[in-house]
């Protein structure tokens, strides 16, 4: 499975796999409006129409106008590199939204008690975000969990280890990083600071009655989100199973 199919499963999406083409970019086009409807909901839905009709032969010039609107850096003329980047982009919006739902990550196993103390090695430099260093990179269980990550990333093979999780290492970066915006939540910093960032729109007096005005309003907002993804979802639905697939843009007419 690519990368892009992996991002477009956990997403949900209905069509399967998209082989983004330029000589045939209908699927690439629907797989856009898709989106759009679903998970990113930049536009209002009256503002989609463009974007809906991918049979027009203005839907380049909107699709220009949509990745300038979300300050996408990739050009549009490059369909396959600013889909993929849409689909990131889905990702990071689908896990801010469902990111309490989700389990913990579960605790490593203990690692079981050596018969004798190994030689000592030089101690791993600590990570940034004070995750622990792997102790033993010989470890076949260590391998096959790079060589997995490696396959998966599609980083072709020969170069060594170390280089090849570097390369995939600078895809996920590439792949993941425009996704996420400014000045959002990080792992790194505490929820109350990142709390403090949060505008509330009206004055409180105290600065825990000020905390819990925002903790709901965030609250109210996801709630917000979640209705306006059902409202769009039963609109696709809608729309999939009244739609006439019949198209003749030349005579400016969809349907019959």
């Amino acid at each position: 499975m690519t990368w892009l199919g992996f991002q477009l499963r956990a997403l949900r999406y209905p069509h399967g796999p998209v082989d983004v083409d330029a000589d045939n970019p209908e699927a690439a086009r629907k797989l856009v409006i898709w989106l759009e409807n679903l998970k990113i909901r930049e536009y209002k839905i009256e503002d989609r129409k463009p974007l809906a009709d991918t049979a027009s032969p203005t839907w380049g010039a909107a699709f220009g106008k949509y990745l300038s609107d979300l300050s996408c850096p990739v050009p549009s003329t490059d369909l396959k590199a600013a889909v993929e980047w849409l689909v990131a982009f889905a990702v990071n919006l689908e896990y801010e939204d469902n990111a309490d739902k989700l389990p913990p990550p579960a605790a490593p196993a203990p690692a079981p008690a050596p018969a004798a103390p190994p030689a000592a090695k030089p101690a791993a430099p600590a990570s940034s975000r004070g995750a622990q260093a792997f102790t033993d990179l010989a470890d076949p269980a260590t391998v096959a969990a790079v060589r997995e990550l490696i396959r998966v990333a599609q980083v072709s093979e020969g170069a060594g280890i170390v280089d090849e999780l570097q390369e995939a290492a600078d895809l996920a970066v590439a792949a993941v990083g425009p996704a996420l915006a400014a000045g959002g939540w990080t792992d790194g910093r505490a929820a109350r600071a990142a709390l403090a960032h949060v505008p509330l729109g009206f004055n409180v007096e105290g600065e825990a009655l000020n905390r819990a005005a925002k903790a709901l309003r965030l609250a109210y907002v996801q709630d917000l989100r979640r209705l306006q993804s059902q409202i769009d979802h039963a609109l696709v639905e809608m729309q999939e199973y009244t739609a006439n697939p019949k198209t003749d843009s030349s005579l400016g007419k969809v349907g019959r």
